[in-house]
């Protein structure tokens, strides 16, 4: 399940700049992707979402560098995370809500300054 939800106009289509990225006005941007089966994506493919807020991203797999992901995520439910740890170029310092849910592999949680052994 992929979903993508921004503002609609009044055609209920996402409004957007001329880059076709969304308006910078906009509150709040979602990217929902559910993955009943294990699912690769590149980092790349998150690259032009300037503006994500919200990301679920259940039962994927993210290969790449993580220094050009969105750095503006408030909330990120990413169950099922198959790392030992969070990428050390991940920067979640906007990071209010972080779901790992039925990550077992995970030895070692760093987020920003604060460090957690598991």
């Amino acid at each position: 399940m992929l979903s993508f939800q921004g503002t609609e106009d009044e055609d209920g289509l996402g409004t957007e700049d001329e880059e076709g990225l969304g308006t910078e006005d906009e509150e709040c941007r979602t990217l929902d992707v559910q993955a009943s089966k294990f699912l690769t994506l590149r980092t790349e493919s998150f690259k032009e979402m300037r503006f994500l807020q919200l990301l679920r991203i259940d039962g994927v797999h993210l290969t790449g560098s993580f220094k050009i992901f969105p750095k503006g995520l408030i909330w990120l439910s990413w169950k099922g995370f198959t790392l030992n740890s969070l990428p050390l170029d991940f920067h979640l310092d906007n990071l209010i809500v972080l779901d790992l849910q039925y990550s077992c592999n995970i030895k070692e949680l760093k987020v920003g300054k604060l460090q957690y052994a598991l």
